[in-house]
């Protein structure tokens, strides 16, 4: 595997048009079955978002406009990282998606829902 180059020297934009790439990567994985293909891409996303965070605490809000993208795999993965910082449309997404989305992302959300209810799980 190659490295990753600095994700601290893009901005908060190139970021999330990384993030969404990644995203749509994962999606196929998914359909692919491609386990270790999701994690890596998991691995990413989180490397990215810590980015974000380095950059201040406004700057995950670079990833609010993929609530609103085609790729339900986009919006699940904004919507959780999101929830800490705008919870109200990232929680709207999730409901979304667990009523509407594909099966796995479907899946995911309803999760993703089912722990926050439940106080199990802690927004990232």
């Amino acid at each position: 595997m190659t490295a990753n180059p600095p994700q601290h020297d893009l901005s908060d934009n190139e970021l999330a048009r990384k993030f969404m790439e990644f995203s749509l990567r994962e999606y196929d994985a998914h359909y692919a079955d491609d386990v270790k293909q999701i994690n890596r891409l998991r691995r990413r996303k989180k490397a990215i978002v810590d980015a974000l965070d380095a950059h201040g605490p406004s700057a995950r809000q670079a990833l609010l406009p993929l609530l609103d993208h085609a790729n339900a795999q986009v919006r699940l993965d904004a919507a959780t990282y999101l929830k800490s910082r705008e919870p109200q449309r990232a929680f709207a997404t999730l409901r979304d998606i667990a009523a509407n989305g594909p099966g796995v992302q479907r899946g995911m959300a309803g999760m993703s829902l089912y722990y926050s209810e439940s106080g199990i799980g802690k927004p990232p």
